[in-house]
């Protein structure tokens, strides 16, 4: 009985100390919070690269991939309110340019695009702006984000 009375405290201290480290953003991307309005984003499957982090406010994160081609994606950012806008830009690498800012487009949350007949090496730069925040600690000046990649397959080109 007392090696019974050990052994569930064990499993107990081990999941309190586990929690206890736990990500607090787990599955952002993945909640209401980070829906993507378009029309036809039923047809769309939510890919395995989107993510949910814990950034710094005002401290670009990078987030580097490769977009299959053949394929049409929708890339979509969100945070908690507060801490709202988002600027995002996604940067090609093999080019090295800059192909979208959100910043010259109202801070839009998504973009939709199509990868054609080549990967795409791509690098997501995400800041969190904050511009309503006034945090009054280093633990409110952090803030859930969700990068919520979506995508469908291309029909083939020419005539079925």
């Amino acid at each position: 009985m007392q090696i019974i009375r050990r052994f569930l405290l064990a499993i107990l201290a081990f999941f309190l100390y586990t929690n206890s480290f736990g990500q607090p953003c787990y599955g952002i991307h993945g909640s209401m919070l980070c829906t993507i309005p378009a029309p036809d984003v039923n047809e769309f499957k939510t890919s395995g690269l989107s993510k949910s982090v814990l950034l710094q406010t005002k401290t670009p994160y990078k987030y580097s991939l490769v977009l299959a081609p053949g394929k049409d994606y929708i890339i979509g950012v969100c945070c908690e309110l507060p801490y709202k806008p988002v600027k995002f830009r996604l940067i090609d690498l093999q080019k090295d340019t800059v192909i979208y800012d959100n910043s010259e487009d109202d801070y839009m949350e998504s973009i939709g695009f199509t990868v054609e007949e080549n990967p795409m090496n791509l690098v997501i730069e995400v800041t969190i702006l904050a511009t309503d925040a006034k945090p009054r600690s280093g633990e409110e000046s952090r803030s859930c984000m969700g990068l919520k990649i979506l995508y469908r397959t291309i029909g083939k080109k020419g005539f079925y």
